[in-house]
């Protein structure tokens, strides 16, 4: 795997639900991930109005989804 970017220079994705272990390092080696299922509703809130709000992509799992992107 090629040396991972400065965590300031990675790209951020919103992410709404767990993913297999490998596939969750590669996202993590790639990317500031904002783990949105981890979080409270205070903490969800929190979340959307500030650090998620530079997010380029919301990654999902297949058990949940994005309506009204």
């Amino acid at each position: 795997m090629p040396s991972p970017a400065t965590f300031s220079d990675k790209p951020a994705i919103l992410q709404l639900g767990p993913l297999y272990q490998p596939a969750q390092e590669r996202a993590e080696h790639l990317f500031r991930v904002h783990k949105y299922w981890l979080a409270d509703a205070a903490a969800r809130s929190t979340m959307l109005a500030g650090p998620a709000r530079d997010c380029r992509a919301v990654l999902t799992n297949g058990f949940s989804g994005l309506d009204n992107a």
